[in-house]
């Protein structure tokens, strides 16, 4: 394997991450990438019958809900959740029997979105659509027994990032306050991957999500229309103006995954605005890492799991 990194990849991790595509992606080889990913997520999960509850709150827009075994409390906490992808694949159920566990292990109520995908669907669409899925959730948070006092938005990868540009968009737009938001190994940096051949760490990026894929995907989130200035951290959260007020966070990356350096920076630039933030970087692990079954990996999901529950 001709890597730079492979020496530095946890040993649990070194037989998984052989068995990585190397993909490359583009618009032709857009259909085949969101079937990977598919086959991928099946791959690591057990497969059972569809356990969410899909609901379509508009004509374009579904989420789907959990609900916990425990019907015992009056008010649940409540997880909404992004999916991730890249902003170009990936599906709101993907993760379904994790979705279910999660619920009923954290006693939580959680609501992944549907959001629609880039290139089909630019920038603010995704954006627009998990704003959609969140209002509804607040509307309609007292028939499932949810606690609006009580709401943290989650997600990965693109999902993550897209986690961070709501979060921003309701602090700065409206009278909502989440509880708290996690990100997990989010993809927060348009220009992560302008100049990957200067890029300053070489051992970041070989595995699954490589410069190649970045740069397309933030094309594609991009389309053809220009962003206005206002309007660039919903867009790319790293590039936010103000990170003031913002929710407790917590960020989960792996060492040597691409996104390690912009989730490091995004971190302290919300120290320095006075948010509440845990960084865990996870040593020899690789983006997706966590979805696969190794020692480096159920320790992270354990971590992130007293986490959940202490903060829900």
């Amino acid at each position: 394997m001709d890597k730079k990194s492979f020496h530095l990849v946890a040993d649990d991790l070194k037989d998984f991450v052989k068995g990585l595509p190397d993909i490359q992606v583009s618009d032709e080889r857009l259909p085949e990438l969101r079937a990977t990913g598919v086959e991928m997520i099946k791959n690591f999960f057990p497969q059972q019958a569809q356990q969410g509850k899909k609901i379509q709150i508009s004509d374009e827009v579904s989420i789907f809900l959990y609900t916990p075994k425990d019907k015992s409390l009056e008010k649940y906490p409540v997880l909404y959740y992004i999916h991730g992808g890249g902003y170009i694949s990936g599906m709101a159920d993907m993760n379904d029997y994790l979705h279910q566990k999660r619920a009923d292990s954290l006693n939580v109520v959680l609501v992944a979105i549907e959001y629609r995908l880039a290139p089909e669907h630019p920038f603010p669409i995704p954006l627009q659509d998990c704003m959609l899925g969140f209002e509804w959730t607040h509307a309609n948070i007292e028939q499932f027994n949810g606690d609006k006092d009580r709401i943290t938005i989650m997600g990965e990868s693109a999902g993550g990032g897209l986690a961070a540009a709501l979060n921003l968009y309701i602090k700065d737009k409206t009278a909502y306050k989440p509880k708290n938001q996690i990100l997990i190994y989010p993809m927060l940096d348009y220009k992560t991957s302008q100049d990957p051949e200067n890029y300053p760490n070489k051992y970041v990026g070989e595995y699954l999500w490589t410069h190649q894929t970045n740069q397309y995907g933030w094309q594609a989130l991009h389309g053809d229309k220009e962003i206005a200035k206002e309007d660039i951290g919903y867009f790319s959260p790293s590039h936010a103006a103000d990170l003031t007020g913002l929710p407790n966070t917590y960020i989960g990356v792996g060492s040597l995954d691409l996104f390690l350096e912009e989730d490091m920076n995004y971190a302290i630039g919300l120290v320095r605005a006075g948010v509440p933030t845990t960084l865990d970087v996870v040593n020899g692990a690789v983006h997706a890492f966590d979805m696969v079954s190794s020692k480096t990996s159920d320790q992270f999901n354990e971590r992130l799991h007293t986490l959940l529950k202490n903060i829900l």
